[in-house]
This record gives structure tokens, sequence and C-alpha cells, in this order.
């Protein structure tokens, strides 16, 4: 469980270094026409190449909504933690039933587990943590 918790905080934390790399004011990207503006107030016009449909997909995942998508991401694996049950390490989040019914699900929960996911085709993702 801690192996893929560990992973997976490495994955985020690729994310965000990649995404902090962009200059401040250069983070919130718009687009204008297919020209990406990569912040305000400078402007910074962004050229790539451009492919039908990529224009409005590069510009919803400028670095700031990453940023975010990082934090929230941490907030859910620190939310979803595991805890000590008389049956093993469980997620008393992702139960079901009463709060302290044996019905837990073992670590790492599907919630975690589902975030992992779109990190797959990473190196050292393991099939055995598909949800």
């Amino acid at each position: 469980m801690d192996d893929l918790v560990t992973w997976l905080r490495a994955q985020l934390d690729e994310d965000e270094r990649v995404a902090l790399v962009v200059p401040e004011n250069a983070r919130v990207w718009t687009l204008d026409g297919g020209t990406i503006h990569a912040g305000h107030p400078t402007d910074e016009v962004v050229d790539w190449v451009h492919y039908d449909g990529a224009w409005e997909h590069i510009a919803r995942h400028d670095p700031a909504r990453v940023l975010a998508e990082v934090d929230a991401k941490r907030r859910i694996l620190d939310e979803h933690a595991p805890e000590k049950h008389p049956t093993g390490m469980r997620c008393s989040v992702c139960a079901e039933g009463p709060y302290y019914d044996a019905t837990w699900y073992d670590a790492p929960c599907p919630t975690v587990r589902l975030i992992a996911l779109p990190y797959a085709g990473r190196p050292g993702y393991r099939d055995e943590w598909k949800p």
C-alpha cells in the first residue's frame, strides 16, 4: 500500500515541478482565436504547431490548473490515509456501512487507486494497483 501512495506522491511532485518551471505570471493560459496567451499582463504568445482541437486542450491544461489538481489530489490522499483496524490497514472514508463497521476497504482504497490510474503509463506503475 505504501508503495502506491509513495509512487503516486512522486508523480504529483513531478507534475508540480514541471508546472512550476513556468513563470508565475504566465501560468494561466487563455485561447483567443487559435492563439494561446500564456498569462497576463505579459500576453506572451505560445507558438505551437496547430492541430485541430489541440489549442483548446492545451489552454485548458495550463500550469495553474495542474497545480490546483496536484493540490486537490494530495488532499484526497491525505483524507484517504489508511487507519489501523483490527483486520489490517483500512480506509475509513471508503466504507460500506457504518463508520466503524468491518466493511472498511483495504488500503489502498478504490479512491487512491483511481487517482493513480491516469499515471498508469508512467514507469513504476504496477498492474496490481488497478482499481
